[in-house]
């Protein structure tokens, strides 16, 4: 017996389709919103106002405790992004995710962090400088990744780095093989071959985040050195990726 063909029944939908994240965390300046596209709200602080350039070139100021965005050409794209240069400024989200294998990748201009010492580009941690952390900071010459368990720790330090006021994408891998953990930072200058360091030695891994644990943008922890940044996007992703394949996922 034949048999008609049956046409798909229409779907009807109250909203339109959402696309879920691949990553942990990521958040898009583009966006307008300190909320990362993965849902983690963000915080953010500041104790004074704040100068920033609009679209039309045009200084303006920004009130007591709101961002200072700022557009900006990027990789020769007009782009939005946040700019972040007092030593009161703060940007935080909750983690919510167990450490793993993945890749923490932040894409920016160069403005003043890398010749700061000390001073932090994103960093993992709670209050507490003993607890498990992870982070990209600066020595005062080159960005170094750092990795601590709660008892020792792990760095790898770059040997060259953005100049000031160029773009670039810096990703600091972690490597955990269920036992230990090893990390390696990777510059992309966007326009040329990208640096790569060693692997670190091992490190035990950490089980867990300590409570409280937040993602901090401009700085590796609580009580860390501020330095001064353009930032277009930061992402938590899912194994061991290029600073390119990062930025390229959602």
């Amino acid at each position: 017996m034949n048999t008609a063909p049956i046409a798909a029944r229409a779907v009807r939908r109250a909203a339109a389709p959402i696309i879920d994240s691949v990553s942990r965390f990521r958040w898009l300046t583009r966006t307008g919103s300190l909320t990362a596209v993965t849902g983690q709200e963000g915080a953010f602080a500041r104790t004074t106002t704040g100068t920033a350039t609009d679209s039309a070139g045009v200084t303006y100021t920004a009130a007591h405790s709101m961002p200072r965005w700022e557009a900006r050409t990027f990789n020769g794209t007009p782009s939005l992004g946040l700019y972040m240069a007092h030593s009161s400024e703060d940007l935080t989200w909750p983690v919510d995710w167990t450490p793993d294998t993945a890749t923490l990748v932040v894409e920016f201009i160069e403005a003043g962090t890398r010749t700061t010492t000390d001073a932090g580009l994103v960093g993992i941690s709670n209050d507490s400088a003993a607890a498990p952390n992870f982070g990209i900071l600066s020595n005062g010459t080159n960005y170094y990744g750092t990795f601590f368990n709660g008892l020792s720790g792990r760095t790898v330090t770059l040997s060259t780095g953005p100049a000031l006021g160029a773009a670039c994408r810096i990703a600091l891998q972690m490597e955990d093989d269920g036992t230990d953990v090893r990390i390696r930072l990777i510059y992309d200058p966007l326009s040329g071959a990208t640096t790569t360091t060693a692997w670190s030695g091992l490190r035990t891994r950490m089980s867990a985040l300590a409570n409280g644990s937040r993602l901090r943008l401009n700085r590796a922890n609580s009580g860390g050195q501020q330095g001064t940044v353009w930032v277009r996007q930061v992402a938590w992703v899912p194994g061991l990726l290029t600073p390119a394949e990062a930025v390229a996922r959602l």
